[in-house]
């Protein structure tokens, strides 16, 4: 079943949305199996993302990550990388001759406000911020709209290991971010 977007036409507070939660966990990370989600609409074309980690103490090799592909194909995909300690990240990625990942472009992108705080559920970080909608005309030809539909997936990972969380189920021995393993996002009006 496919996660759905919201593109709305006024922003979207994001208790309001649902969350894309990292259920699937290749191997088992030195730090255990942390809960995490991604929450994310458009407004005139730009993505907005809020992404929460449920870790009081995440050190700074920690990262969460977002994998975008306009398409089933994923010829060309973005990643934005952000963790609590480490500024946004956006990459464009284009498959390698050996099977593998290459990143050709990095792109300018304003850095994520980072929050913190705690829940029922636990202390957590978060980061929120914009990929703008000129970024998805430069990599998928196009501005996102109700009716697009995206693959993609969501990763939670420490660079000092090769276990790893993501939203959607990818072999175990890939290294993260990566195009294996997305599953349709479609984004719907509201």
């Amino acid at each position: 079943m496919p996660f759905l977007i919201t593109d709305s036409a006024a922003p979207i507070a994001p208790e309001a949305l649902p969350a894309l939660k990292l259920t699937e966990f290749c191997g088992r990370p030195a730090r255990g199996c942390i809960y995490s989600y991604l929450k994310c609409y458009l407004h005139h074309g730009d993505f907005f993302y809020h992404i929460t980690v449920f870790d009081e103490t995440p050190p700074s090799t920690q990262c969460a990550a977002v994998a975008l592909s306009g398409d089933v194909s994923a010829s060309a995909w973005l990643s934005l990388r952000v963790g609590f300690h480490s500024p946004a990240c956006l990459e464009i990625h284009m498959p390698a001759s050996d099977g593998s990942a290459e990143v050709v472009k990095s792109l300018p992108c304003e850095d994520a406000s980072r929050f913190s705080g705690g829940d029922e559920q636990g202390l957590y970080w978060g980061a929120q911020g914009i990929i703008p909608a000129s970024v998805f005309q430069q990599v998928f030809g196009d501005v996102l709209h109700a009716g697009s539909v995206l693959m993609g997936n969501v990763f939670l990972y420490d660079t000092r290991e090769r276990a790893f969380g993501a939203a959607f189920s990818v072999p175990a021995d890939t290294a993260v971010p990566t195009n294996e393993g997305m599953q349709p996002l479609v984004i719907v009006p509201y």
